[in-house]
């Protein structure tokens, strides 16, 4: 499943609050080193990618994606 994105919530959320390089975050998450950076780009985000992002930078969905009503992360 994808979900749409605040894109920019999420770069500054990686970016200026977390100090974290995109390629990095993706290469974590299991993903191609670019796909934080599409997802970005796109507004488009994986579940897989947002169960990662919340489970190993614990990140909560209910900041950048739009409409969150998914499972117990928020």
């Amino acid at each position: 499943m994808m979900y749409l994105i605040d894109s920019a919530k999420l770069k500054y959320i990686l970016a200026t609050e977390r100090c974290l390089k995109l390629n990095r975050v993706s290469k974590m998450c299991g993903m191609h080193a670019d796909y934080i950076s599409n997802a970005i780009e796109t507004g488009r985000i994986s579940e897989k990618v947002v169960k990662a992002l919340d489970d190993k930078f614990e990140i909560n969905p209910v900041r950048y994606v739009i409409g969150w009503k998914g499972g117990n992360n928020g």
